[in-house]
């Protein structure tokens, strides 16, 4: 009896220090949130890039944009170890136990257990950007100055000029006027894209001047005094005007200058001498201040350079341009090599400089961006490899409809809560 109780001792002893061990481990500890964190932005990533994509295929069957966004995530998560002990009893009885009852049977083993839990979570409030906060900053033009920021060695000049130039217009001295569309599904997009490359090496950048221009007609000083004062030079000055003498042979006479200071799409005058006398000075970067004898000779003003600059919307628009002509019955594929290979013909029939790569009812292994179209009854998908500029189109339009993101335009309150 005294070797069957020390046997028994010996067990519970053993397995009660088990139980012990497993107790430590059975209060909660905090789990890898940099792994939770990091598969949350892989699965952000992708929603943003599915959703730019849908909004891409909306243009292209003429369907209204919509946006989404996500102001914040609530995350959680824990890991919960629970201990347990089970006995097995047979053979001889036990002492009475503490209500003085007999345990019938010997202790012969004790199975000690632990089970785990594991628990994570977030929840996501998607906020609408459908508000005229955020809509009016979206349709209004791409002025200059943001163009700007796109303008580097680490884009391709070709395409955020196919992207963000809409037409090109040059205006001759007797007012005819050359247009030409960046559409590709017009039959002309082939002499748009001769134009801007041109226009690429003749230097067209965004850049900071300060340009000058007349405002009416001459002038005599009496006028002058009429119509400003006695201090009219201080006048004009606080409106940004200057006077330049001119020559004539009554009264001492002068032309009122306009100087207006800013960000503009402009030439670089020193790298194209030889079209000085096409292009009017205006439309060159570095411009000095109009000479007596340009304000002498009034109809000296050369050939006009105009560019009508795209929103953010007409570039979704473009997109879908691009998107059809592609899916056409007659496929056409929107390429923009560099400029050194302008008319290399193997590099404008290849993917390697598309702007935007878009199979339709294709089986891809893991596609860059996918969208199952249920109203078209279509599946739409960039391929991950052999896309040309696709991943770099996105991308670039991503930063544009981000800077659309003022302070009002994404609503404080959800529009859909994912839990």
């Amino acid at each position: 009896m005294k070797i069957r109780m020390k046997r028994i001792a010996r067990l519970f002893c053993s397995s009660l220090s088990l139980l012990l061990l497993l107790c430590g481990c059975s209060q909660p500890f905090t789990p890898e949130f940099g792994e939770m964190s990091a598969r949350y932005a892989n699965l952000l990533e992708q929603y943003q890039i599915n959703m730019i994509f849908h909004n891409i295929i909306r243009a292209a069957h003429t369907r209204p944009l919509s946006f989404l966004d996500i102001p914040n995530i609530n995350g959680s998560g824990s890991v919960e170890l629970t201990p347990s002990v089970s006995g097995l009893f047979n053979g001889g009885g036990l002492p009475a136990n503490a209500y003085g009852l007999n345990i019938l049977g010997g202790l012969s083993t004790l199975t000690p257990s632990a089970g785990i839990a594991v628990g994570k979570s977030f929840n996501f409030s998607q906020s609408s950007l459908d508000n005229a906060v955020f809509w009016k900053g979206f349709l209004s033009d791409l002025p200059p100055e943001t163009i700007k920021y796109f303008v580097h060695n680490h884009l391709p000049k070709e395409l955020i000029f196919s992207l963000v130039v809409d037409e090109i217009q040059i205006q001759s001295p007797d007012d005819s006027i050359r247009s030409y569309v960046n559409n590709p599904m017009l039959d002309s997009h082939p002499q748009f894209q001769e134009q801007m490359y041109q226009l690429i090496r003749d230097g067209l950048t965004p850049q900071y001047v300060v340009a000058s221009q007349k405002v009416g007609g001459v002038m005599t000083e009496a006028m002058l005094r009429k119509m400003y004062g006695d201090n009219y030079r201080q006048t004009l000055s606080r409106d940004h005007l200057d006077l330049i003498a001119v020559n004539t042979s009554g009264a001492k006479s002068f032309q009122i200058i306009s100087t207006q200071p800013g960000f503009k799409l402009c030439l670089k005058n020193n790298r194209f001498a030889n079209f000085d006398k096409d292009i009017s000075r205006n439309d060159y970067c570095q411009v000095s201040p109009l000479s007596e004898d340009e304000v002498q000779v009034s109809s000296n003003r050369g050939t006009r350079l105009f560019l009508k600059m795209r929103s953010t919307s007409t570039i979704y628009t473009y997109l879908g341009e691009v998107v059809n002509a592609q899916l056409q019955d007659k496929p056409y594929m929107v390429s923009i090599p560099p400029v050194e290979k302008e008319n290399d013909l193997d590099a404008r029939n290849s993917n390697r400089y598309a702007l935007l790569v878009v199979k339709q009812n294709a089986q891809l292994d893991r596609p860059f961006a996918y969208l199952n179209d249920v109203l078209e009854g279509d599946t739409y998908a960039i391929p991950s490899k052999d896309n040309g500029y696709s991943k770099l189109t996105i991308k670039t339009l991503t930063e544009f409809q981000t800077l659309q993101k003022i302070p009002g335009s994404v609503m404080p309150s959800p529009a859909v809560l994912i839990r």
